[in-house]
């Protein structure tokens, strides 16, 4: 997909009643894309979901208490498709976007197609759910086509001063930056591995946050491709002696340096996150860390051009609060100064729609101070930067 090229400025917030009107006038117009041979257009099924759902509430507990027949109008396949052209007919602008912002509900509902397709061959167990959304679901032929759209725009990149950010799936990114390409939590589809060589040419590195699934494949063949090269893969250990937001480890990859921090999944399970800086760059990757109180006093906090965000530090799943740790994290969160986030780890496959979807990106708008730029990136999609 195109490369887009970032517009600072401030953006005044849609009232929510201003915003339901719009997104009402969008579903009647539609959106740039051609409606689905079904009995209701696919625009006025995803309005009545976001409908349902109060704004920044959760979609995907919505869609869960949706009856099956909800979802009986729908093809997968050709849902699919639809938002395939959709996002490459609206490409990442700056700031809030309803036109996008259905695009990636959508995508929410294309997860619970599946899902309901499994439950009425009368599987229930949640472990063969998470592996149909991983395998099986609609929604992995965008992800191996998306790892191929950022090899072929890679390989055809020019380099420039600019910071430039190619969005993978989950957590995954690549980075280039003052002559430097990395990657931090790269797990190429399996379909994909014949790829791994090209991608571990034209990375210097690929940093890993731990050891989950989703995160690192220790039988990757790209992890196996730049060992062979002498290219490093850098995975941080746990070290129950180093408090949260205590520095792990650091080092330099080429103009890159690099500082791996300790930090905890809302349970506090490790996971570590990296801070990145290039030249005149400084850059934060979450990993699944959600505990940001200490380090959010620190110098790293401080100017970062971009932060890579995992949102459950906002709201935990299903929108349930947690009370007061989670509003310490939460305005510990407000204190960490970035020109852009990015939020991430929206709608992971092999979590489903059991975890939470893309509405948990929607509410950071709400929650940043003003003038910081929330980008909702799909995967394949490419942001550019500019100081």
């Amino acid at each position: 997909m195109k490369s887009t090229n970032y517009v600072f400025h401030s953006e005044e917030r849609l009232s929510h009643f201003a915003r339901y009107l719009f997104i009402f006038y969008i579903a009647f117009l539609g959106i740039s894309c051609n409606s689905l041979n079904t009995k209701d257009s696919t625009e006025l099924i995803l309005l009545q979901v976001r409908h349902k759902a109060s704004p920044y509430n959760n979609v995907s507990d919505v869609l869960r208490k949706m009856p099956n027949k909800f979802f009986d109008t729908i093809d997968g396949d050709k849902l699919v498709e639809w938002i395939d052209s959709g996002f490459k007919a609206n490409p990442p602008v700056p700031g809030e976007n309803l036109k996008r912002e259905l695009l990636f509900t959508a995508m929410d509902v294309a997860t619970i197609v599946g899902e309901k397709s499994v439950r009425n061959r009368g599987i229930e167990d949640p472990r063969l759910l998470k592996t149909y959304d991983l395998n099986y679901s609609p929604l992995v032929k965008l992800r191996i086509e998306s790892e191929r759209k950022i090899l072929k725009e890679l390989k055809n990149r020019v380099s420039t001063r600019d910071l430039v950010v190619y969005k993978m799936y989950n957590e995954g990114v690549i980075i280039c930056a003052t002559g430097i390409c990395f990657g931090v939590d790269i797990v190429l589809h399996p379909e994909n591995n014949d790829l791994a060589g090209d991608f571990a040419k034209i990375l210097d590195g690929l940093f890993i946050t731990h050891s989950d699934g989703d995160h690192f494949n220790p039988n990757s063949t790209l992890n196996a491709e730049l060992s062979k090269i002498n290219k490093p893969v850098i995975l941080p250990v746990d070290n129950l002696s180093v408090p949260l937001s205590g520095i792990l480890t650091s080092g330099n990859l080429g103009s890159i340096e690099w500082i791996a921090f300790r930090g905890g999944h809302i349970n506090l399970r490790f996971s570590s996150f990296y801070f990145f800086r290039s030249g005149e760059w400084k850059i934060l990757h979450s990993g699944d860390n959600t505990a940001w109180m200490d380090f959010a006093r620190s110098e790293y906090a401080k100017d970062l051009d971009l932060f890579l965000l995992k949102p459950e530090s906002i709201y935990h799943e299903n929108g349930k609060r947690k009370g007061g740790i989670q509003d310490a994290m939460e305005a510990a969160l407000r204190q960490i100064n970035a020109r852009v986030i990015i939020p991430h780890h929206l709608l992971e496959l092999g979590h489903g729609m059991g975890a939470y979807g893309h509405d948990m990106g929607f509410r950071l708008y709400q929650q940043v101070p003003e003038g910081v730029n929330v980008q909702m990136l799909n995967w394949g999609e490419t942001l550019t930067i500019r100081k």
